[in-house]
């Protein structure tokens, strides 16, 4: 080692790096030390510790660096040296990297390295004196951080995420991106505690407070969770938002920061509250019918108690009546849960009723006089009633529960095999329809020939005397942003059909509107016109699953008009 140092000193007696004193600071440092000499890097002088870093014992000594580190060629180590000793300006470079051979392998490392000229009294250079620092393992921490983070902000946007900090020490407040988009907070604004939710509905804050007051409490699990509603401003929506955050605590359990995500559910609680309705509406559906069922079972057993009292003769025939509305009964009550199979089951019993009664018209009709007579007749009749009840239910609770996948139907085919199932009642009344511009549209074939039929039913079974019921049936496109106030499709679209349904019949008071539709709702009474009152719900439900809206408009006198909206898709006809 002396040699190449003093081989070095020919001509510059001056150099301090030869003295015993440097040389031995250097080769005792545990820095990794190297001395350059020349301006083809000789290596004059090098420590253990860079010898362990180069892999290399100390026969490197007196060989340039790309002799001394041949992997080095291709890097730009050699020049920033040769720079160093040309300018004389020192070089530091922080976690600079170099590829180096490990235990035979080439590997990456990272090193804080600096070059700095040697210069003689004369203030030549000579030589250049480099030191290093190994900081690989904090590179490589750094970097896999870095990762987990990125990692971490690709996974708050997938999750359409936003994320929420607070230094509870200085008050400052950072927003993401989205965040800030939410509640109105612009990209280069600075947030403060008063300023982050200035949207939040007021009856929110007092649960906000509370929240936050108890994530950050000394000795609290720090769990921050919360749902508020951001009121609508500027144009932006309702929101309603579901914040989760954790606050971080120091050595003496004082909360210094919380750090969270804010997610939108705005959607999630519309849907929610939406199935909480239907559910509601469901419900009070089926309490009704069964209100309507146990009218009409109370009414027959009121019949059989005096049908016991009339004659001695019927009573064995009483009690099999008995037994019958008893099985009735019991049928009845479960069909809030079976309707379509309970509904096939009491059409038995009712069969019986009917032709019990009749028999007993027959046979004793002479012996149980008129108002023995009078009883059968009404026994009957509530039979019938019953009857028509049950198949009105059975068709409720098909089109409720059996729904087939959708396909084109030419409304016009709909309406016209309407008229031919009720082609007894047109001729009967003398009813017409006239119909135009039938569009083609997706639904299910089956209950859209019931939502028209039970409308022509109702134009023909509730017209005017001595006028003939005349309906007129029309089509016409809709776009969403003209629909009336009042109607609210089922499912939005950007356009829709509306198919109109106008009669000249005794029409009624629009005071009712919102009755007509509901189950077991009538306006007139069931000796002036048969039916159940089923019917216009079974075809608000119809309507209801494709996706539309029905409503209505009459006056007492002049007929009504029935107006249905369904949704039109992209490939469907224009009208």
């Amino acid at each position: 080692m002396r040699s190449i140092l003093q081989a070095a000193r020919v001509g510059t007696s001056e150099l301090e790096i030869t003295s015993q004193l440097v040389q031995t600071l250097i080769t005792s440092s545990p820095t990794p030390t190297v001395v350059f000499l020349g301006r083809d890097m000789t290596v004059g002088l090098i420590n253990d510790a860079m010898l362990t870093i180069w892999g290399k014992d100390e026969s490197v000594i007196g060989k340039t660096l790309h002799e001394a580190m041949p992997e080095l060629v291709d890097q730009p180590f050699l020049g920033l040296l040769q720079h160093v000793y040309d300018t004389g300006v020192p070089f530091n470079n922080p976690e600079g990297r170099a590829d180096l051979y490990v235990g035979g392998k080439l590997e990456t490392l990272w090193f804080n390295y600096s070059y700095n000229a040697l210069l003689n009294d004369a203030g030549e250079a000579y030589g250049v004196i480099n030191t290093a620092t190994n900081v690989t393992e904090q590179v490589r921490s750094r970097k896999r951080l870095e990762e987990a983070e990125e990692v971490l902000r690709a996974a708050i946007e997938l999750a359409d995420l936003g994320t929420w900090q607070i230094d509870l020490r200085t008050g400052k407040v950072d927003y993401s991106p989205r965040l800030r988009f939410w509640s109105g907070i612009a990209p280069d604004e600075i947030i403060t505690l008063a300023r982050e939710n200035n949207h939040v509905r007021p009856s929110d804050w007092p649960g906000i407070r509370a929240a936050f007051a108890a994530a950050i409490e000394p000795g609290s699990d720090g769990i921050y969770d919360i749902e508020f509603t951001i009121e609508p401003f500027d144009g932006n929506p309702e929101r309603i938002m579901h914040a989760v955050g954790n606050a971080f605590f120091d050595e003496e359990g004082i909360a210094y920061k919380i750090w969270g995500t804010m997610h939108d559910v705005t959607q999630q609680r519309q849907q929610q509250r939406a199935q909480e309705w239907l559910v509601q509406k469901r419900t009070e559906e089926l309490a009704a019918s069964n209100d309507a069922l146990k009218a009409t079972v109370d009414e027959l057993n009121e019949i059989n108690k005096r049908l016991a009292d009339t004659n001695e003769k019927a009573r064995e025939l009483n009690l099999r009546l008995g037994e019958a509305n008893r099985d009735l009964t019991r049928s009845n009550e479960n069909l809030q849960q079976f309707a379509y199979v309970a509904s096939h089951d009491l059409q038995e019993p009712l069969r019986k009723v009917q032709s019990l009664g009749t028999l007993l018209s027959d046979r004793y009709g002479a012996k149980l006089g008129d108002d023995g007579m009078n009883l059968i007749d009404r026994m009957v009749r509530a039979g019938r009633r019953m009857s028509l009840l049950i198949d009105d239910l059975l068709s409720f609770s098909r089109i409720t529960t059996r729904r087939a996948a959708p396909s084109p139907v030419a409304l016009g085919d709909v309406i016209a095999e309407g008229m031919e199932n009720l082609s007894a009642l047109m001729k009967e009344t003398g009813g017409i329809v006239e119909m135009e511009n039938m569009p083609t549209l997706e639904g299910d074939r089956t209950q859209l020939v019931q939502l028209f039929q039970n409308l022509l039913s109702n134009a023909f079974k509730f017209h005017r005397a001595d006028v003939t019921p005349l309906v007129h049936v029309t089509a016409a496109h809709i776009s969403a942003e003209a629909l009336p106030a009042h109607v609210k499709p089922a499912r939005d679209a950007k356009s829709y059909h509306c198919i109109t349904v106008a009669d000249n019949g005794i029409g009624f008071d629009e005071k009712y509107l919102d009755r007509i539709f509901q189950v077991f709702q009538r306006l007139h009474g069931k000796s002036e016109y048969a039916g159940t009152g089923i019917g216009l719900s079974i075809c608000e439900k119809v309507v209801h699953n494709h996706g539309g809206a029905i409503t209505a408009s009459s006056r007492v006198g002049e007929g009504a008009q029935f107006s249905v909206y369904l949704p039109k898709r992209l490939h469907e006809s224009e009208i």
